[in-house]
């Protein structure tokens, strides 16, 4: 299934090429005044990159405030902060929607689909897939505007690397991807983390994403994105430099006096005492 999954990413991306939508994106609604009021999920934006490649049926595509017919045989990207959801067409016919998600070191996809019997669902079977070109992939993402035709260039050097190295395997996904968070967190923690955000990028519930880490690393997500956040600002104050607001700016805190707080807790120490005893070399 995982080659054969890769092998139809390969054949749409190259037969058809890729449909980009980002935060500026404006489209014609192609259903009038139906405001499909029950998605799958309400429409949300992101931090990472998403794309899509629909394999049968046809479904109703929520880009930025419009709903519009998207049908099968072309892939397409949501670039960070596009608004998006899906919804079954108005005949409610059946369709499978496979995603895949751009992460600093690894790709990872998953399946949602929708059957006229049973409602909305999603595989439980996930991949995770790495490569030399990921890294570059997660890069060219994040530039604003990123380069088009070199992000469509390191998707497919991805997806041509993991089939001829068959370097995947969905026994291991939770470990890979809760690896992947950790990494993520680790470089990103003065940008706005969510746990929804996290949750998205993995395919798991924030729930079962939390859950899932506590047991892997003893501790919870936010309690790590803390400590972490924690660490960074006591190699800042170590430096006697900066001001404790732009020290809290820089580890992703908006409230200094927030900020100062927590600090406090996790060492027993104002800021401002903490650089500086550290000055005073105690």
């Amino acid at each position: 299934m995982s080659r054969e999954l890769l092998g139809k990413w390969l054949e749409h991306l190259t037969g058809s090429g890729i449909r980009f939508f980002d935060s500026g994106t404006r489209l014609q609604p192609d259903f009038g005044g139906h405001g499909f009021k029950m998605p799958y999920y309400e429409p949300q934006e992101h931090n990472h990159i998403e794309m899509i490649m629909l394999v049968s049926g046809g479904l109703a595509l929520h880009v930025n405030g419009a709903w519009v017919h998207h049908r099968a045989g072309q892939p397409a990207v949501f670039l960070r902060n596009t608004y998006h959801s899906e919804h079954y067409l108005p005949d409610r016919q059946p369709y499978s929607l496979y995603w895949l998600t751009s992460m600093p070191s690894a790709l990872t996809f998953h399946h949602t689909l929708y059957e006229p019997k049973t409602g909305y669902g999603q595989s439980a079977v996930r991949l995770s897939i790495t490569s030399p070109f990921v890294g570059k992939l997660w890069d060219c993402g994040r530039a604003m505007p990123p380069d088009r035709p070199r992000f469509l260039y390191l998707l497919l050097q991805c997806l041509d690397y993991s089939l001829k190295n068959d370097n995947f395997s969905t026994d291991n996904y939770h470990v890979d991807v809760l690896g992947q968070v950790k990494e993520y967190i680790e470089e990103y923690y003065a940008e706005k983390i969510t746990l929804e955000d996290l949750a998205a990028m993995a395919h798991y519930s924030a729930g079962h994403l939390n859950a899932l880490f506590v047991e892997l690393f003893g501790i919870s997500i936010y309690q790590y994105l803390s400590k972490v956040r924690m660490h960074a600002a006591m190699k800042l104050l170590e430096n006697g430099n900066m001001l404790v607001r732009d020290v809290a700016a820089a580890v992703g805190f908006q409230d200094q006096l927030y900020f100062s707080r927590y600090f406090r807790k996790f060492t027993g120490q104002t800021p401002a005492a903490f650089a500086r005893n550290k000055l005073n070399g105690s």
